[in-house]
C-alpha cells in the first residue's frame, strides 16, 4: 500500500463523519439511576437495590425529565423507525473494528518475542544490553516527571473541576477492584508458564523471557547460530505479516471512529470541555516536548521524523492500544528511520509496557479536576503525592485501551478522593484514551532515536554506527 499513513488518516475523517451524521440521525436512549422516587415520574421505573431506583429515557437528556442528582449507567443511540438497521449497523461497525483490533494483537506477542530474542541476541554481549537498558529507563523516567509536572501546572491554571453540570455516570464495577501492588508487579513479571502469558496477552512476563533468552543465546557463541538465524528469521516473517495486515487498516480505523462518534457525539464532550482542554493542551505540549527531544538528543529532522512515524502514530489513535501498536511502530522505525535492530527491538516493547506518559498527565490532571468538582482543596503535598503516585501508576497500566482509567484508583487512593469520581470523566474517556495512547507511542518512538544515536547510530543511514560511540 502506497502512503498508508494517508490512507489512515482519510479514514479517520471519513469514519468522524460518518459517526456524527448517524449520531444525528439517531436519539439517545440513557438508562439512569436516582435515590429519590420523587426524582422521576415517567413511567419503567425499577428498584435495583433497597437505595436505588433505575429508568430508562428514550429521545431526551435525563437532565430534562429526572430532577435532581442522578448517575448514567449506560447511553447508546436507536434509530427508532428502523431498529432492524440499527442494529445491523452497529454489529457491522463493530465487527469492522474487532477484527482490527484482534489482527494487531495477534501480531503482538509473537513481534515482541521474535525481535527482542533476535535484538539481544545481536548485542553481542550484556554490556551493551544494560548500556541500553539504562539510556532507555533514564529517558523514559524523565519524560514522564515532566508529563506529569505539565499536567498539575495546567490544572491548577485552568481549574476545569468549577464548572456546573457535570454529568456523573455509575462507576462500573471493574473500577472498584484494587490494582495491582508494586509487589504484585514484579511477581507479574517472571512467567509461571510461558506460553500461559502468551496466549493471554501479558507483554511484561514475555519481556522478561524474551531479554533472557536472547542473552543466553547470545553468550553461546556458534553454538547459538542456529536459534539466533531462526529468530532472525521469524521477526522478519512478522514484519512482513504486519504490511499484510495494515492493508486492512484503513477499514479498521474508519470502524472505530465511527462507533465512537456516533455512540459519544459532541454533546458530552461540550460538558466537559474544559476538561478535555486542559488534558489536551497538557497532551499537546508534551508531544512538543518529546519532539524537541527527537531534534536535540536524536539529532533528526523533527518533520521528517514525525512523517516516519505518521503511521505508527494515526494507529495508536484509532486502537487507542500501545501494545496493538508495536507491529507498526516497529515497521515504522525500522524500515523508515532506518534505526538498528538491536535498539527498537528493546526500546519499542518495553516502552510500550512502562513507558505511559500520556497516561500519566492524564491521571494526574484527572486527580485534580476530581478534587476540584468534590470543592476539595489539594495543597503542596497532596499534589507531590499526586505526582509520584501518577508516575508510578502509569507504569503499571497496560498497554490495552482504558488501562489508564484502571490504575487511576491508585492515585485516587493516595491522596483520599472519592473512586465514584472516575464516574464523572467516563463520557468522554474513550477519546481522550486515543490521544493519550498516541503520546504514550510518540514517547517510545523518540526514545528509540535518542538511544539510537546514544548507540552511535548515524540519522539516515541504515545500519551505520560510529566507532567508540555509546561507551
Amino acid at each position: 500500500m502506497k502512503r498508508p499513513h494517508l490512507w489512515i488518516f482519510g479514514s479517520i475523517l471519513l469514519g468522524a463523519a460518518a459517526g456524527w451524521g448517524l449520531n444525528a440521525a439517531t436519539s439517545p436512549v440513557t438508562t439512569v439511576r436516582f435515590d429519590d422516587p420523587a426524582q422521576y415520574a415517567g413511567a419503567g421505573v425499577k428498584r435495583v437495590d433497597a437505595k436505588t431506583l433505575e429508568a430508562v429515557i428514550a429521545g431526551r437528556d435525563p437532565s430534562e425529565v429526572v430532577r435532581g442528582k442522578y448517575r448514567v449507567v449506560s447511553r447508546k443511540r436507536e434509530w427508532a423507525a428502523h431498529p432492524e438497521a440499527n442494529r445491523t449497523l452497529a454489529s457491522l461497525l463493530g465487527m469492522l473494528g474487532r477484527l482490527f483490533m484482534k489482527l494487531l494483537m495477534m501480531l503482538m506477542v509473537p513481534l515482541i518475542f521474535a525481535s527482542m530474542v533476535s535484538g539481544t541476541c545481536g548485542m553481542g554481549d550484556l554490556r551493551t544490553l544494560g548500556r541500553i537498558g539504562g539510556r532507555t529507563f533514564f529517558f523514559y523516567l524523565m519524560t514522564v516527571c515532566i508529563a506529569v509536572a505539565t499536567g498539575l501546572i495546567l490544572v491548577n491554571l485552568i481549574r476545569p473541576g468549577s464548572v456546573e453540570g457535570i454529568p456523573v455516570w455509575e462507576l462500573p464495577e471493574r473500577f472498584r477492584k484494587a490494582p495491582a501492588t508494586v509487589y504484585e508487579l514484579v511477581l507479574m513479571a517472571v512467567p509461571e508458564n510461558i506460553f500461559r502469558s502468551m496466549a493471554d496477552g501479558e507483554v511484561l512476563p514475555v519481556i522478561t523471557f524474551s531479554l533472557t533468552l536472547g542473552g543466553i543465546i547470545g553468550l553461546m557463541g556458534a553454538a547459538g547460530d542456529p536459534l539466533r538465524k531462526f529468530f532472525d528469521a521469524l521477526f522478519l516473517a512478522m514484519t512482513k505479516l504486519t504490511s499484510l495486515v495494515l492493508w486492512y487498516a484503513p477499514v479498521g480505523t474508519f470502524a472505530l471512529v465511527a462507533t465512537l462518534v456516533w455512540e459519544t457525539g459532541f454533546t458530552e464532550m461540550a460538558r466537559l470541555a474544559w476538561y478535555m482542554v486542559t488534558v489536551l493542551a497538557g497532551l499537546g505540549i508534551h508531544f512538543c516536548v518529546l519532539t524537541a527531544f527527537v531534534w536535540r538528543l536524536g539529532g533528526r529532522d523533527p518533520f521528517e521524523y514525525l512523517r516516519h512515524m505518521s503511521l505508527a502514530l494515526l494507529t495508536a489513535f484509532s486502537t487507542a492500544s500501545s501494545n496493538a501498536t508495536i507491529p507498526v511502530s516497529m515497521e515504522c522505525v525500522e524500515e523508515k528511520a532506518k534505526i538498528p535492530h538491536r535498539v527498537a527491538a528493546f526500546v519499542l516493547p518495553v516502552g510500550a509496557t512502562v513507558n505511559m506518559d500520556g497516561t500519566a498527565l492524564y491521571e494526574a490532571v484527572a486527580a485534580m479536576f476530581i478534587a476540584q468538582a468534590y470543592g476539595l482543596t489539594m495543597g503542596l503535598g497532596a499534589q507531590v503525592v499526586i505526582f509520584i503516585t501518577a508516575t508510578l501508576a502509569a507504569v503499571g497500566a497496560a498497554g490495552i485501551p482504558g488501562a489508564g482509567t484502571v490504575t487511576m484508583l491508585i492515585v485516587l487512593n493516595a491522596v483520599g478522593l472519592p473512586i465514584e469520581g472516575i464516574a464523572m470523566i467516563l463520557a468522554v474517556d474513550r477519546f481522550l484514551d486515543m490521544c493519550r495512547t498516541t503520546v504514550n507511542v510518540y514517547g517510545d518512538l523518540a526514545a528509540a532515536a535518542i538511544v539510537a544515536r546514544g548507540e552511535g547510530a548515524v540519522p539516515g543511514q541504515p545500519g551505520v554506527e560510529s566507532h567508540g560511540a555509546g561507551g
